[in-house]
């Protein structure tokens, strides 16, 4: 190889890396596209759970309601008095017999003998019963088909586990239809029929149906 052939040798090489070099920087030159990110999984969406009532709030309001049923009960006795005690059109003077809920008011006059009353409806407390026997002398029936009494409530004071029919005909047997228990019912007429009696001194009705 002579000097002439080495010189265009070196001369080939140095072209070769220029052009090497110049790829090179093109290359880096041109703008890359950016890599793709793994598409990230949607978050899952919160769940909403609803509050409970706490016990608390349960005892709150069973309080809330016993207290109104207190309230009312008291405002519905203060009524019932306030109505005995200023009861209009009475051209009598009055006298009441009996106490608490089983109290009721009458003109205060000495009745006829004999003396016979009814009484409907005298559930636990007969208190009424005994005022009219022992201060007026009446001997009478006391009615109640929801309580259990001997055959004599007082002396003089037969009781019936019977209950009032004052509505519609007479009743098969005297049996209620719409009675839980089906529970016999009778009217006045039937009682003073099968007692003789001719008159009343004093009819009391504290029932319902």
């Amino acid at each position: 190889m002579t000097f002439k052939h080495i010189i265009i040798l070196v001369l080939l090489v140095l072209i070769a890396g220029a052009l090497y070099a110049s790829q090179q920087e093109t290359a880096s030159t041109e703008p890359r596209e950016p890599a793709l990110k793994p598409k990230s999984k949607p978050e899952p969406e919160p769940v909403i759970v609803a509050p409970t009532s706490p016990p608390q709030a349960a005892n709150s309001l069973s309080r809330s309601l016993a207290e109104r049923k207190a309230v009312a009960d008291a405002a519905i006795r203060r009524f019932l008095e306030d109505s005995r005690r200023n009861q209009q059109g009475w051209n009598c003077p009055r006298k009441t017999y009996g106490s608490g809920f089983g109290s009721h008011t009458l003109c205060d006059m000495k009745p006829a003998q004999p003396c016979v009353y009814y009484s409907f409806g005298i559930s636990d407390d007969y208190s009424f019963d005994e005022d009219i026997t022992k201060i007026m002398g009446c001997t009478g029936i006391a009615l109640d088909p929801t309580v259990d009494y001997p055959e004599f409530l007082l002396p003089g004071v037969r009781f019936l586990k019977v209950g009032a029919k004052i509505m519609g005909p007479p009743a098969p047997n005297y049996l209620h239809p719409d009675a839980p228990t089906n529970w016999p019912v009778t009217t006045i007429t039937e009682l003073m029929k099968k007692y003789g009696h001719n008159s009343l001194a004093v009819l009391k009705m504290d029932c319902e149906g």
